[in-house]
């Protein structure tokens, strides 16, 4: 489980509970850390290779599996 901190000033809590367009601020900020971590998360995760060291490990397997065809 992932765990987020955020810092808020006093005015900004004011504001949250007084209209609805501190709280949109607030939500779509918070939305937008979410997101930015998930991309950064997929990203490293995409630069790992999945097929070991031999980046041309797939496309061997592929003709392979072609060639038994």
């Amino acid at each position: 489980m992932t765990q987020y901190q955020i810092t808020l000033s006093d005015d900004m809590v004011h504001r949250l509970f007084k209209d609805d367009v501190a709280m949109a601020r607030l939500l779509e900020q918070v939305l937008n850390q979410v997101l930015q971590a998930e991309v950064t998360e997929i990203d490293e995760d995409l630069s790992v290779p999945r097929w070991g060291e031999d980046p041309a490990l797939p496309l061997s397997m592929l003709k392979a599996c072609l060639s038994e065809s």
